[in-house]
């Protein structure tokens, strides 16, 4: 395989290429399968291959960036002597000039010089990408071969190939030069600000902060707001998770109480969550209506649901007895990452996060790329409805009584964990599953920050102003998020979900 910009010739030895060959030769005779110990050996042989002929690229990329990157600098010193030439010698004729016509030409000079530098910085960014995209093609050879042999991609392949495409396509020099970039982690940078703020107070007033209780008070909206990404990044919205969530947690509570088995109230939970979501899904597709409409009549509904259930109790609640042994930093730590990790591979690694962000970006060109928006809505729900179950299970365990008001500002304070988290709700291509847990853990973190300024201050009544402070947070990071985003998008039609 021939390498761009390296000249040079780097590839699978004749032999693996040939015993590839072999292999897939027997995948079109034996449709039994019976192929598959010779095609895994075949597989260890080229991983290994690849490994050793990565690490020869990578010495050939190294070198040649080097190389490049001293000609440009020489380069951009040679243009800046020429610039500073030019200013001496119309310094030297400035007796002869007026004094605007100096200015003008000055000025003349500083703009040619700043346009000469922004297109040296567009060509040499290009040139060093171009280098560093041998590495990217070579992994892509790899999975072409691994694919030929095994007729798929494996989990470690696929998430190696997708380091390798990070890895070839950034440059640390250029990102950050970007303006775009820094105005894309405003997020980051306002939980980061937070915390330290938050540290600063608590050890100016000698109070104890509280880490572990900020994850665990931020463990149900982030559980929840894990499944909401998945719906907001198809550019859809459901007002009614609050209210699932409050029904999946009533009758979790109630299933602990009679059997004491977490598992089976997870279960319950899980099953009661995905129920409503595919109701909501199905009302959607049927009566042909705005999702956002049938949600929030479905809010009402749950709500009025849940009243019903709870007034045949003595004291309008539901009290899961003795499930506090598992209120623990260790049980939601666990459950987070956990979660976690399967949004991530589901959104990140399989198709359906793909899908749903080209839903989200254009649903009219989604649909002529063959996806079936229906089919792609009612997975997306069926994944919030797994997300509502778990979160309920969590709210059970920390609050252990179930009443009209458990779970009533669910449904916001997802919007605002995938605000805070930097994501936008209009979806798209930049929808990302990391939202959910940056936003969870910034909302809560304000809660407290204030609780901590109040003691602090002695003005306790600070507390007060928590939903005007995420409100003003909630504008803030929306107007930073728009900037530099693409306004005019290519037409496209109202999505059913």
């Amino acid at each position: 395989m021939k390498l761009y910009g390296i000249n040079k010739e780097i590839d699978f030895s004749s032999n693996l290429l040939a015993e590839i060959k072999e292999v897939k030769q027997l995948q079109e005779k034996n449709k039994d399968k019976s192929y598959l110990k010779r095609a895994c050996d075949v597989n260890k042989k080229l991983k290994k291959e690849y490994k050793e002929l990565t690490k020869k690229i990578n010495v050939d990329v190294k070198v040649k960036l080097k190389s490049v990157k001293s000609d440009y600098a020489k380069t951009k010193l040679d243009m800046l002597n020429n610039y500073k030439k030019q200013l001496n010698e119309l310094n030297a004729k400035k007796s002869t000039l007026n004094k605007n016509e100096f200015n003008e030409e000055k000025k003349a000079l500083t703009i040619k010089y700043k346009r000469a530098l922004k297109t040296y910085y567009v060509n040499k960014y290009e040139h060093l990408l171009s280098i560093k995209k041998d590495n990217l093609d070579f992994a892509n050879y790899y999975l072409d071969l691994e694919k030929q042999i095994l007729g798929k991609n494996t989990i470690s392949s696929s998430i190696m190939a997708g380091f390798t495409e990070r890895k070839s396509t950034t440059l640390l020099e250029k990102t950050l030069k970007d303006r775009y970039f820094w105005l894309s982690k405003i997020s980051i940078f306002s939980f980061l600000f937070l915390f330290i703020l938050y540290i600063l107070i608590c050890a100016i007033g000698g109070i104890k902060i509280e880490y572990e209780k900020i994850i665990e008070a931020s463990s149900t909206i982030i559980v929840i707001a894990l499944g909401g990404v998945f719906i907001y990044s198809m550019r859809s919205f459901d007002m009614s998770l609050g209210g699932a969530a409050a029904l999946a947690a009533a009758a979790g509570a109630t299933i602990w109480n009679k059997t004491n088995n977490i598992m089976l109230v997870l279960l319950v939970s899980i099953v009661i969550g995905v129920i409503i979501e595919l109701i909501n899904a199905s009302l959607a597709n049927v009566l042909k209506l705005p999702v956002m409409v049938t949600t929030l009549a479905m809010s009402s509904l749950l709500s009025t649901v849940l009243t019903d259930v709870l007034e045949n109790t003595s004291t309008q609640t539901i009290k899961a007895t003795g499930i506090k042994d598992f209120d623990t930093f260790a049980f939601y730590i666990l459950v987070i990452l956990v979660f976690f990790a399967i949004c991530a591979f589901i959104f990140k690694i399989s198709p359906v996060g793909r899908k749903n962000k080209m839903i989200g970006n254009n649903s009219v060109s989604a649909r002529y790329t063959g996806i079936n928006i229906t089919k792609q809505g009612i997975i997306t729900f069926i994944i919030a409805g797994v997300a509502i179950g778990t979160g309920a299970l969590l709210y059970i365990v920390r609050s252990r009584t179930i009443s009209t008001s458990s779970c009533s500002t669910i449904g916001l304070d997802v919007i605002l964990a995938v605000v805070f988290g930097g994501m936008q709700v209009t979806g798209g291509a930049k929808s990302k599953i990391s939202a959910a847990v940056f936003g969870g853990l910034t909302a809560t973190l304000i809660s407290y920050l204030l609780i901590a300024i109040g003691r602090v201050s002695g003005f306790s009544a600070i507390t007060q102003y928590e939903s005007f402070v995420k409100g003003l947070l909630f504008l803030i990071i929306v107007a930073v998020n728009t900037i530099g985003n693409r306004t005019n998008r290519l037409p496209a039609i109202e999505l059913m979900w």
